[in-house]
């Protein structure tokens, strides 16, 4: 198993690591590769960044946030220093979007894990992994969804500013379930607005003994509200939906048809999920899924004319199925010291793994032509 760590931005720079490969095989520094499965030690991978000019920076670097070598502490970060260059030779590059919980999952140590550079389509089917210009939207909540068999959409909640903030800001906690019953045939809940780095007895807002029966006065859309102001370019006039004025400082409802008062929101649907690219030792074929092989890197230098395969340095018979990122959830074994989480506990998005961490956010990003809003 595999998961997407980081992407790099490049323009007229190569990257490659070097060290010993799966299939023990010794890479030198003055020849790092691309496509080809390193094995990681104690202190991560070394990354070579090498221009036209066979100019040369080395970075070492792993995903381990207290260590000095922690991926977003050893490259650039600033994508406004991408023109002018950044570092002894000024290369054009910039780390965007990494996910280390992601790979803290597959193994918390770089020794137990390989990695290697590749390239990622520009598109791939309809998405466009390298574009993030888009008009300005909210952030959103999934559907919250009902209970079994059916898991039928409810709602979901929409921020009331538009913008990249949001989302990296606040989570909400549904919480205080009460099924209906032949004396109260409303089934009733409460929802919470909380900081990401705040503890669970902490919110910003919270609205209780909400109902999804639209004849109650405790109906979720009366007491949080569902108005939104919208710019129609056709129209050339700003478009506004909804019945009730909006009663919470930071979001409105959006409900799906269908709710009705004895609905109860027991989960959530995530966002849109791109594929998985699987990858087989010994397939020539140089792009699998959204991922691109050796001589489709740019500037490949040296390595082009010689390396045409997906992923070199693996053993025979290995096969990868390399994951897209998601948000860690609590599930088994994912507590403090891989125990389980407790009754009391908030279960959905993992506390644990999300407080303060940015690659939470560089998940939920839209893509041009991909809308991770289900």
């Amino acid at each position: 198993d595999g998961v997407l760590a980081g992407i790099l931005y490049v323009n007229g720079v190569q990257a490659g690591l070097y060290g010993t490969t799966r299939d023990s095989a010794v890479i030198a520094s003055a020849d790092p590769v691309s496509a080809t499965a390193i094995v990681g030690t104690s202190a991560g991978w070394n990354l070579v960044l090498e221009d036209s000019s066979s100019q040369t920076e080395t970075y070492t670097f792993n995903f381990n946030e207290t260590s000095q070598n922690f991926i977003r502490s050893s490259f650039n970060t600033d994508p406004t220093l991408f023109e002018d260059g950044y570092g002894q030779h000024s290369h054009n590059y910039f780390l965007g979007e990494t996910f280390e919980h992601n790979v803290n999952r597959l193994s918390s140590t770089s020794t137990n894990l390989v990695a290697w550079v590749a390239g990622i389509e520009e598109t791939h089917g309809s998405a466009d992994f390298t574009n993030h210009q888009q008009t300005l939207t909210e952030a959103k909540t999934g559907w919250f969804i009902g209970s079994t068999p059916t898991q039928k959409p409810l709602f979901r909640l929409a921020a009331l500013d538009e913008g990249g903030s949001f989302h990296k800001n606040y989570i909400v906690r549904i919480k205080d379930l009460r099924e209906a019953s032949n004396s109260n045939p409303d089934a009733t809940f409460t929802i919470e607005i909380a900081r990401t780095d705040s503890s669970a007895a902490n919110h910003v807002e919270k609205f209780s003994g909400v109902t999804l029966n639209v004849n109650s006065p405790n109906y979720i859309s009366k007491k949080i509200g569902d108005l939104n102001q919208s710019w129609s370019p056709t129209k050339e006039k700003i478009i506004t939906t909804g019945v009730y004025n909006n009663v919470s400082d930071l979001v409105r409802v959006e409900i799906h048809p269908g709710a009705n008062k004895g609905d109860l929101p027991v989960g959530f649907t995530g966002p849109a999920k791109i594929g998985d690219a699987t990858i087989i030792f010994g397939d020539t074929t140089i792009k699998k899924g959204w991922i691109a092989g050796k001589n489709l890197l740019p500037n490949a230098n040296r390595q082009s004319a010689v390396l045409t395969t997906t992923l070199d340095g693996l053993l025979d018979g290995d096969t990868v199925t390399v994951k897209w990122p998601t948000h860690e959830l609590t599930v088994q074994n994912s507590y403090i010291r891989s125990g389980n989480y407790p009754a009391s506990s908030l279960f959905g998005l993992s506390y644990q793994a999300q407080r303060g961490n940015e690659d939470y956010a560089d998940i939920g990003y839209a893509k041009k032509h991909f809308d991770p809003h289900l």
